[in-house]
């Protein structure tokens, strides 16, 4: 799985659970370091590692929070946990993959909104063009849903480019000159856009996602989980 982080994130938590055969492994008498490598070119983020946290060594849990200047290179980068025992026994496992991304780089792509619009890439517009629609739609998203501002959830983030998507394609068809699409097809299209951005405007809202903090109290998550994932497509 790879986390979306913003650049120069600070305070950004990454949790650790060591495992052995299946079972947690204990941390008594333990140092336990997580490192930061670029991919491509196992370039050092983090060179000597940074110390975590054990947050319980019978439950093998460290974690470890992010400091400023630890995300201030934007690219992909994988996580090593090496843990090292007063005894000499070292532990090696991998991580997660990180991909740190500009703050104002939007999360949808010009060609993954011309893909959701099912339009042919040679007559669409030009990408700046199409790029300030997406800024805009961001935009809009963060004012209308403030939980999903600065999130780096995986689940938030699948619904934030989704709603993206809504938004972008509904400005971009706004936009479109009658002679280069049927009328008749344009509307019906943008209404149905705005009519699905409202119902998951809707349900996220009730849902308790008007808040980070409340979306955490949402007592059944997975309900949450499986809404976002569903097929878009119909």
């Amino acid at each position: 799985m790879t986390e979306i982080v913003y650049v120069d994130n600070v305070g950004y938590d990454i949790n650790i659970t060591i495992t052995e055969d299946g079972s947690a492994k204990d941390l008594t008498d333990a140092e336990v370091k997580i490192y930061m490598k670029a991919q491509g070119t196992n370039i050092d983020l983090w060179a000597g590692g940074k110390p975590c946290i054990i947050d319980s060594e019978a439950g093998g849990l460290a974690h470890y929070t992010t400091i400023d200047g630890d995300w201030d290179t934007i690219g992909m980068y994988y996580s090593k946990i090496i843990i090292t025992y007063s005894t000499g026994e070292v532990k090696k496992m991998s991580g997660e993959i990180y991909e740190v991304i500009e703050y104002n780089k939007n999360i949808v792509t010009k060609n993954e909104l011309i893909d959701f619009m099912d339009i042919p890439t040679e007559t669409a517009k030009k990408t700046k063009t199409i790029e300030s629609y997406l800024e805009l739609a961001e935009t809009t998203i963060n004012l209308d849903f403030p939980a999903l501002k600065n999130t780096t959830n995986t689940d938030y983030l699948k619904l934030k480019k989704q709603l993206i998507k809504l938004k972008g394609a509904i400005t971009y068809f706004m936009n479109m000159d009658e002679g280069v699409i049927n009328p008749n097809q344009r509307l019906p299209k943008i209404e149905a856009w705005k009519k699905e951005y409202n119902r998951m405007m809707e349900k996220f809202a009730e849902l308790g996602g008007v808040s980070e903090g409340l979306v955490r109290k949402v007592e059944d998550t997975k309900r949450l989980t499986a809404w976002v994932e569903r097929d878009w497509s119909d």
